[in-house]
């Protein structure tokens, strides 16, 4: 059901075998295999498509003050 695009054939193909892995920086995306020629096909996830709460940084009230007073 996982579409990526094939190099080899310059089309995109349903994923065979397809697992789920961790990129170097972090980020999610899914790999696995062309159906009619073979070939590994990879596809990044989208920020969408990431697991995990997003993550705001508030400083403290006291901190906010000298913060926008430096600029």
């Amino acid at each position: 059901m996982t579409e990526a695009f094939c190099m080899k054939e310059k089309a995109k193909r349903e994923m065979n075998g397809v697992s789920e892995v961790r990129m170097r920086n972090g980020r999610r995306a899914l790999q696995g295999t062309c159906p009619s020629c073979g070939t590994k096909l990879f596809r990044i996830l989208g920020k969408a498509d990431q697991a995990g709460p997003l993550v705001v940084f508030t400083p403290p009230r006291n901190e906010l003050s000298t913060i926008q007073a430096t600029f």
